[in-house]
């Protein structure tokens, strides 16, 4: 099945440099806005990222299974099992066998755990309407679509890549027929 047509590419063959590669520049406005996050858990909640996480997910929707976390929380197993063991122990979360999968652990918010997890969230929004007022109008109204697109083709080529296929450079014809 071919794809829909695309813009004409706007790139040449050379090398991207850092400062106009979207990985380069995604991981730097998350690693900057994890850095805010944990500053800020930490010093009002004694919180690490993968703690917050955990209690910013759940106060989304209470009641998800270790495996679901995970996934939402952008966090692998370990992590999300070593935010659990704290924040149950702290006495934030509570986790029970699933009645319909007895293999799955459900994990609910205790009253202080969501207490936490309300506490937070103010000061996550004001820093995310702070991010939104940086930009006009018609960007603001751009910027989620444009996030979105971007999302789903990083999405095909994670699939692609899972499959050995990979993007070709530009002048060198394409090892797939199909995609000719």
């Amino acid at each position: 099945m071919k794809r829909a047509a695309r813009a004409k590419p706007h790139h040449n063959a050379q090398a991207v440099p850092p400062q106009r590669r979207f990985s380069f520049w995604f991981a730097r406005l998350s690693r900057t806005l994890s850095e805010h996050t944990l500053n800020y858990v930490r010093s009002h909640f004694g919180l690490n990222l993968a703690e917050h996480r955990v209690l910013a997910v759940l106060g989304d929707d209470d009641g998800m299974s270790t495996r679901d976390i995970s996934a939402y929380a952008s966090l692998d197993k370990g992590q999300t099992a070593r935010a659990l063991a704290s924040l149950a122990q702290r006495g934030l979360v509570t986790q029970h066998i699933d009645e319909q999968d007895r293999r799955l652990r459900v994990v609910y918010l205790t009253a202080s755990g969501r207490e936490t997890a309300q506490a937070i969230r103010p000061v996550m929004s004001a820093r995310q309407n702070q991010l939104m007022d940086c930009l006009n109008e018609a960007e603001q109204k751009m910027v989620w679509p444009i996030l979105q697109k971007l999302f789903d083709e990083a999405e095909r080529l994670r699939r692609d890549g899972e499959q050995g296929r990979f993007p070709e450079p530009l002048g060198t014809p394409p090892s797939h027929p199909e995609d000719a």
